[in-house]
């Protein structure tokens, strides 16, 4: 059977190196040669993780700290990891509340369409020595309905109908959801509005 032996390393640092050797001594006082070294070193500090692609981040950022939304049902995150000590050894993320995944791809994208609303990915990096970490989280909101149809334009009620001015004022009754609307006139865009008259 094998024989074993706790030593106490608290006093070496993290990047410092050590080996261990060991030789038999008999009942009798003779002793062996030398074992082969086991040559190791020591790490107690975490790997670091950062995003290289994050959906949930908005790059203008307007306001700072403002909700992502996307139309996109299947976000991409990409992210790096980080140690210079023992190298990461694998990644675990948690998409809301599933189940953890271990994995040595640095990278999520879901099999099929996330559903609307909000969602949060948490990633942890792990490290050969088993240090982990600190949590690396995005959140973002998945939006793909459309807004319901606006109402049908007309002429404002300022307005003449037929009409002899050359800029007249429509209307339409709102669309529930929408930020702004695009504006056509015989198939043709106009304009964006944020307003429900234009003129």
């Amino acid at each position: 059977t094998a024989t074993s032996y706790v030593y106490d390393i608290s006093g070496i640092e993290t990047g410092n190196g050590f080996q261990a050797l060991v030789r038999a001594i008999d009942a009798a006082g003779n002793v062996s040669g030398w074992s082969q070294p086991m040559v190791t070193s020591v790490d107690r500090e975490p790997p670091t993780v950062r995003w290289y692609e994050n959906p949930g981040i908005d790059p203008d950022d307007d306001p700072p700290g403002s909700q992502v939304t996307t139309t996109d049902p299947r976000p991409k995150w990409m992210w790096v990891g980080e140690d210079s000590n023992s190298l990461v050894d694998y990644y675990v993320y948690y998409l809301d509340n599933e189940p953890r995944v271990e994995t040595n791809t640095a990278y999520y994208q879901a099999a099929s369409d996330l559903s609307d609303g909000k969602h949060t990915l948490t990633v942890y990096a792990y490290d050969n020595a088993g240090n982990v970490s600190q949590a690396l989280k995005s959140e973002i909101y998945i939006d793909t309905t459309p807004p319901p149809v606006p109402g049908i334009p007309r002429l404002h009620v300022s307005e003449k109908n037929p009409t002899n001015n050359t800029r007249p004022f429509w209307e339409w009754d709102p669309s529930p959801g929408a930020a702004f609307y695009g504006v056509y006139l015989d198939g043709r865009l106009v304009c964006y509005n944020h307003d429900t008259v234009i003129g």
